[in-house]
Parts: structure tokens; sequence; C-alpha cells
């Protein structure tokens, strides 16, 4: 994002922030990035209960959302809104969804991104899909 950090709302900031599996920098361009722990530390939302936690960082979910079940980050959050990226699917993949759910997430809404799409002669795709988990 090329934009600093800002509110939006009563209780809605944007914080200009990558998520990752570790803390440090990532990529060519040395992005800010931490794990989603060390982002509620930072934050000092470590003991508060989040309504809605929204996702989106292009590709990293995979690398992230590990860490975040190992971690117990995700213990605070309500709802899990998710972007996830993919093609092929991999046993890892696999393994991360099945992990969410064995946090006590399910899945209540989820759509094809159109963003990604990609048409074939009598058939449209996307490998991009949003999905939004509620704790039960």
């Amino acid at each position: 994002m090329k934009t600093t950090d800002f509110k939006r709302g009563n209780h809605i900031w944007f914080h200009n922030l990558g998520l990752s599996n570790e803390s440090g920098t990532y990529g060519k361009n040395k992005w800010k990035v931490s794990t989603l722990q060390d982002i509620f530390k930072d934050l000092n939302h470590t003991s508060k209960v989040l309504d809605i936690l929204k996702i989106d960082i292009e590709w990293m979910e995979w690398q992230s959302l590990p860490n975040m079940i190992k971690t117990g980050a995700l213990t605070s959050a309500k709802q899990l809104l998710m972007e996830f990226h993919g093609g092929s699917v991999s046993l890892q993949m696999l393994q991360t969804l099945r992990s969410i759910y064995n946090e006590g997430y399910r899945i209540y809404w989820y759509h094809r991104n159109p963003t990604g799409k990609i048409n074939w002669k009598f058939m449209e795709n996307s490998p991009y899909y949003e999905v939004y988990f509620l704790k039960i």
C-alpha cells in the first residue's frame, strides 16, 4: 500500500503493515511485515475480542495462517474473512484449511472473486475465493 496508517471510522483502522509468518521485512521492496501475534502486541490488542478479522494478503495467507493457528493468534476473532489465492491445490493448503476448521471456524459464505477470472470457451473460473468463517 502506498499510504500511511489512518483511521477510517470509530472502530476501523488501516495500518500500512504486511502480515506474514515472521516479523521483519519482505521482498525486494523491503515491506514491513509482522506476525498476527506481534501485530496484536504492538497495537495492545492481546486481550481484546475481535468481532471481525478481514485478511487479504495476496498469497501470503498460505504462509501466515499456520503461524496464526500455531501461536493462538486467531482465538480472539469471532469472524474470519479471508481471500484465498490458489490455482493448483497442495497438501499443505488442505491441511491449513483443515486447521481453520479444527480451530472452530465454519464457512458461512463464499464466492469467487472475479478479479482474477480465467475465461475458457464454455467456462469461467477464478483462482481467488473470498471465504467468510464464523467461530462456533
